[in-house]
């Protein structure tokens, strides 16, 4: 073949979706996006549409490719299955049970393999391609199996590739409390003709041509009008083309080439062939319908016809009536026991250690350095983290250090606050709150858990004694510091515009759109809609409106999307 010739390593535009050739367009990096969104956000059901050819599997695999050992997956593809076949597909592609015939065991194998997943930290994925192939009763199945779920999180995460007609399909009214369940969708579309060239070029130079691009513009130009832009077409046609001049014996594919290998593919592709009749055809119609518009608004001035007929309120439909989709918990996962709460002097009925009926005491009668561990295990807990910390934080002396290292250690982000208690109740996320007893001047670190009406309610020592603490105490004993951690679930990194990233920008723009904001595009450009949006989100939680997006904005952010377990202060 023409590989040597053109120095390639293997053929460019092979008809196999490859991830090592994956192209990332605007609409292919906007739909890796929502896939990596979906992901670190742990929301169920995810949809991807595109046209044939235009690249779902290559994407499909490729996003396969970057999941790591936290993610367990089962891949099913062309699914022309029925129910239960499906199940037992999942079940098989998980590595469990498929041996029952009924839905109802089957599904509480899946069940208890999925509890067991979440408790081992891991994230269980169900990817579907093709998924346009699936009859309404599998994807009522889909439904059911997407209520698993613990009281805090969905144990099964759903990603849907097909084409457009699976949306046609989700649309209907038998299955719209599915479609009700899908939380972001993205539709790829055929590439621009800039998109096209560098396509090509790309997937020269992942075959192995380091000599430059052996296409003309006017050569690219051909391809596109031929393809459209529809990856699939790309390919046969700079294949074929590739193949015209290497017969020539031409180390330069020119217009030439790639017009004798289109006029081949043409009568071989018959859709593609009859498209242009099939556009004259819809050219034609669009012109009659427009003819028939003018006519009948003749005919109303001429009061032929009543007005009323043309009115399209006459012809609007009362939209259907919302349906909440049942929320089935299979399983909980338990929850630690909660402690006492000690209300003022009111003494409980508990150990002798915890029958007290003064702050002062509790905080005198503690070590400093025990308090600070125990806070510390608190808060983590909070965040449903364990409590094991590294050795060499033993020997950190200065507080703020050390909570920064543990957070660091535990994945999660540090904030500190001084002598602003106003921001940490709007900010509404527990903290090491550290006090200064009357009696001594030893500094002891309390956690703050909690706002009630009586005041403000704190985890206090191992024993996790609760304590409600009135505002006059608070502002008795408070040293002015607060310890904020808190977890960046989307890895929005950086200051958002003033120093990040393409993908972070595009991550918030998911994020502002998931939580409401509507007319948000998707793309890398931190525009003035996202801004206005930040700011909106700013006023809303009382931080300062400059729509910036800096750590005490993406607190606010995070805490909006009310689906991330996040510990609250008041819920």
């Amino acid at each position: 073949m023409y590989t040597r010739f053109f120095g390639f390593k293997e053929r460019p535009f092979k008809m196999v979706p490859d991830p090592a050739y994956l192209y990332l367009s605007r609409t292919h990096q906007e739909a890796m996006a929502h896939l990596a969104y979906s992901l670190k956000s742990g929301d169920g059901f995810v949809q991807v549409t595109g046209e044939v050819g235009t690249g779902k599997t290559t994407l499909c695999r490729a996003f396969i490719q970057r999941l790591d050992e936290r993610y367990e997956v089962a891949y099913i593809f062309n699914p022309v299955l029925d129910p239960i076949e499906l199940l037992k597909a999942i079940n098989d592609e998980f590595g469990i049970d498929t041996e029952p015939d009924n839905a109802r065991a089957l599904i509480k194998i899946l069940n208890a393999f999925l509890i067991q997943a979440k408790r081992n930290g891991k994230q269980a994925i169900l990817i579907i391609d093709e998924a346009q192939n699936l009859s309404r009763g599998v994807l009522e199945q889909i439904r059911l199996i997407s209520n698993l779920e613990t009281s805090r999180d969905k144990l099964l995460q759903i990603i849907l590739f097909g084409q457009p007609e699976l949306e046609q399909t989700l649309d209907s009214q038998p299955l719209r409390q599915l479609r009700q369940r899908m939380t972001l969708s993205a539709r790829l579309r055929p590439l621009t003709l800039k998109e096209t060239r560098a396509y090509a070029l790309h997937r020269i130079q992942v075959a192995g041509r380091t000599r430059g691009d052996p296409f003309t513009s006017g050569a690219m130009r051909c391809v596109y009008r031929f393809s459209g832009g529809i990856p699939r077409l790309i390919n046969l046609s700079c294949d074929r083309a590739l193949l015209t001049a290497f017969a020539a014996d031409n180390k330069q594919v020119g217009k030439k080439e790639v017009r004798a290998a289109v006029e081949e593919l043409q009568y071989q592709i018959p859709a593609h062939g009859a498209s242009r009749s099939m556009h004259r055809i819809g050219q034609a119609a669009l012109a009659s319908v427009l003819l028939l518009v003018v006519a009948g608004v003749l005919l109303m001035v001429t009061g032929i016809v009543p007005a009323s007929w043309m009115s399209m309120e006459n012809w609007k439909t009362s939209p259907p009536s919302a349906q909440v989709p049942v929320r089935v918990t299979i399983h909980e996962i338990p929850k630690p026991p909660t402690g006492h709460v000690i209300h003022g002097d009111t003494p409980v009925d508990v150990k002798p250690a915890m029958q007290v009926v003064s702050l002062d005491d509790v905080i005198s009668s503690e070590d400093g350095y025990l308090l600070r561990q125990s806070a510390l295990h608190t808060l983590l807990n909070l965040w449903g983290l364990p409590s094991q910390n590294p050795s060499f934080l033993e020997s950190i002396d200065d507080d703020a250090m050390f909570v920064r290292l543990a957070a660091n250690y535990h994945g999660l982000s540090f904030l500190r606050l001084v002598n602003d208690w106003t921001m940490i109740e709007r900010l509404n996320l527990p903290a090491i709150i550290p006090i200064q007893s009357q009696s001594d001047d030893v500094v002891r670190m309390l956690t703050l858990s909690g706002v009630t009406s009586d005041g403000y309610l704190f985890y206090v020592g191992k024993e996790r004694l609760k304590v409600i603490m009135s505002p006059e105490d608070l502002a008795r004993f408070w040293t002015g510091e607060a310890f904020i951690l808190w977890k960046n679930f989307l890895a929005i990194n950086g200051v958002i515009p003033r120093k990040t990233n393409g993908e972070s920008i595009i991550t918030l723009k998911l994020l502002l759109r998931d939580i409401g904001f509507n007319g948000i595009e998707i793309d890398a450009v931190f525009d003035e809609t996202a801004r206005r949006a930040v700011m909106a989100v700013q006023e809303k939680n009382g931080l300062p409106v400059d729509g910036v997006v800096g750590t005490m904005t993406k607190i606010a952010l995070y805490n909006e999307k009310m689906s991330l377990n996040i510990p609250k202060l008041k819920q």
